[in-house]
């Protein structure tokens, strides 16, 4: 048997028992659509959006009534268009507001019922049980959108929109419902209370929700003068994407699909917070730390590419030496904050080293690297931060070359002082974290320890920089040199930011080198003194 059809065996096997052949799936939606409120909830979507759209069409049809030409709606071009924008927003609301609850009590009730342990003695795997929990509220959200298809289809007779954009938008509103679904079980499997799950869901939904609008504000930018090349991330938010459905969008000379951006980030988060949501199971404990981490590598950069490629959309491309380097110190950062704020979930969990062994032999064992073990939390986050930053690094002198131009040698010496300075600075705070595991018995103690070290290097510094007044404060004295230790000294050296900013003991040319010391040698301290502290206080223990 070929390679090619043991895989094809193998995903038809998983399709069949995980989706078709799955127990939890049956069982739930039949005791969903079993009971009246199921429909309830059906006809008084239906009828709202209906009646939405109703006075809208009534009210448009006010306007040009009593405008010049009155009694012209019916020749008007834009009508269904207009009366389809304002029922993708409606529908992009209410699914915002209904699909959450479909699932984040999907496992806790389990829980609080004392059915969980039945479950476990099941043949059903972590991951079936999950799917099928996920699955049974997908299928019920796509009842809801099929449900508006007649109200979207009178769009399309009055004219101004075509079957191709109600298609993609559609595509793009079910992608948003699988991810708000996955999210909702993700939830659900992190706590044991139906309403902690519920606070997390709705404010995780709510957030993403108002954090894209900005992105689709300039995705429309087209239709009223703005920038030609739309943003490529503006039909994350199912609001906005009634604009940009057949719209494409330049991301370093490749023409990317709105649509098929919005629904393949949304399909890969989902299967992402899916498979973290299997490793939490109550009882029943899945492996998928080597799909995970690759997923988890492979979203960050396709963010970085699409972000950083897509510039243009933004105002253009770097065209001075100066505001190269202020793009490499603005997207370090956001680089560095966002792989820091997933360290404290990444590098902290339960310390299952070998008897003997120390914790810093185990905190850098290259072997663990892609198994659900915090021992190979600290090559991972290596191996991470390395490959986004020349993901980045990558795109950047792509799109300069596809503009025409590249990257100076001043350039890459930032990129590469920088790049070095962040790798340190991650694999210091993977070991911060592992450490806090080996003293504190709960995860989340040990990802808020990781946390408020977090905060106390980023905003430490700043604080004090608060009473720096350049050519009048004493910078000489050790209070300053504390700069070793703040996360933005090497970004600010590096790309000649740090002109205006305190004299410190090393020249500035060598922040990098000394910051990226201070974190190693925080990462070696931390992991010499976890075998100590793991012998004394216990660890994390698996909850």
């Amino acid at each position: 048997m070929s390679v090619a059809t043991a895989a094809r065996d193998r995903v038809k096997n998983l399709l069949v028992e995980g989706v078709f052949d799955n127990p939890v799936v049956t069982r739930e939606f039949r005791t969903r659509m079993r009971g009246w409120k199921a429909f309830m909830i059906m006809g008084g979507y239906v009828l709202f959006v209906a009646g939405i759209q109703f006075i809208v069409y009534i009210n448009i049809w006010s306007s040009r009534s009593s405008g010049p030409g009155g009694g012209l709606m019916l020749v008007d071009r834009n009508v269904g268009m207009e009366l389809f924008r304002y029922l993708a927003w409606t529908q992009a609301i209410l699914l915002t507001l209904i699909i959450p609850s479909l699932t984040f009590s999907s496992l806790t009730q389990e829980i609080e019922r004392k059915t969980m342990e039945m479950l476990a003695l099941t043949r059903l795997s972590p991951g079936k049980t999950v799917v099928g929990k996920q699955l049974a509220g997908f299928l019920y959200a796509l009842i809801l959108l099929i449900c508006t298809i007649p109200l979207a289809s009178m769009c399309l007779m009055l004219g101004g929109i075509s079957p191709a954009e109600i298609g993609a938008w559609y595509l793009e509103l079910t992608a948003w419902c699988f991810l708000l679904t996955c999210a909702g079980v993700f939830w659900s499997s992190l706590f044991a209370r139906t309403a902690a799950a519920a606070l997390f869901t709705y404010g995780t939904a709510v957030f993403y929700f108002l954090a894209t609008i900005p992105f689709g504000a300039l995705t429309v930018a087209p239709f009223f003068g703005g920038s030609s090349n739309p943003h490529v991330l503006g039909a994350l938010n199912p609001g906005w994407a009634s604009f940009t459905s057949v719209l494409t969008a330049n991301v370093c000379s490749v023409k990317a699909p709105l649509w098929i951006v919005a629904v393949g980030l949304h399909v890969a988060i989902g299967v992402l917070v899916l498979l973290v949501a299997s490793t939490h199971v109550k009882y029943q404990r899945a492996e998928r730390a080597l799909p995970i981490r690759i997923m988890l590598i492979g979203i960050t950069a396709a963010l970085i590419w699409l972000l950083v490629g897509n510039l243009t959309a933004m105002g253009g491309v770097p065209s001075t030496q100066q505001y190269t380097l202020d793009l490499v110190g603005v997207v370090s950062s956001v680089i560095l904050a966002f792989v820091s704020l997933l360290i404290c979930s990444v590098a902290t969990g339960e310390v299952k080293r070998k008897p003997g062994q120390s914790v810093l032999g185990y905190g850098l064992s290259v072997m663990r690297i892609f198994k659900g073990d915090l021992g190979g939390a600290v090559p991972f986050v290596f191996v991470w931060m390395a490959l986004v930053y020349a993901a980045f690094a990558g795109t950047l002198e792509w799109l300069m070359r596809s503009q025409g131009s590249h990257l100076s040698a001043a350039v890459w010496i930032s990129l590469c002082e920088v790049g070095v300075s962040l790798v340190a600075m991650a694999v210091g705070i993977a070991a911060v974290g592992v450490l806090s595991s080996c003293c504190v018995r709960h995860r989340r103690n040990a990802a808020a320890l990781v946390l408020l070290f977090l905060i106390l290097v980023f905003s430490g510094y700043g604080i004090v920089m608060v009473y720096y007044v350049d050519g009048l404060t004493v910078t000489r004295g050790p209070v300053w040199q504390l700069a070793a230790f703040w996360p933005m000294t090497p970004i600010l050296s590096s790309t000649n930011e740090w002109r205006s900013m305190p004299r410190l003991w090393w020249s500035s040319d060598h922040s990098w080198i000394v910051c990226s010391g201070a974190y190693l040698a925080i990462a070696l301290v931390s992991l010499a003194l976890g075998s100590r502290a793991l012998s004394r206080y216990g660890g994390v223990k698996e909850e």
